[in-house]
């Protein structure tokens, strides 16, 4: 009976390691089939809007290739792993990924302008 169980629990362990591996190959196309799809909404855009247009950055073409080599995950799982602010976290994580833009402070612009 002792081994019975001890057999059940192997077969358990190896079901959870296929269900984690499953899972992440899962992360990762939903992950690609994310920035393909912002991918071509930024090629539509360009095309609709007229040459002055920005084009996504190699550090964002970068940021959304996939998959990435264990090294890679490995830095970026340390990187947002620092931060300690959900929110935060995922604000980097979405301008990373070139989703969001950074804007200067409208009241910094302000000050600006008025010095000069």
């Amino acid at each position: 009976m002792a081994a019975s169980l001890a057999d059940e629990k192997d077969e358990i362990r190896v079901e959870i390691g296929i269900a984690r591996q499953r899972q992440k190959q899962l992360d990762v196309a939903a992950a690609a089939a994310a920035a393909q799809h912002t991918n071509n909404n930024n090629e539509r855009r360009s095309k609709s809007h007229d040459d002055s247009m920005l084009t996504l950055s190699d550090s964002i073409v970068k940021a959304r290739q996939q998959p990435k080599s264990t090294e890679e995950e490995s830095i970026l799982q340390q990187k947002y792993a620092s931060i300690q602010d959900l929110e935060e976290r995922a604000f980097n994580i979405l301008v990373d990924l070139g989703m969001v833009d950074l804007n200067p402070d409208p009241e910094t612009l302000d000050n600006i302008e008025e010095d000069e």
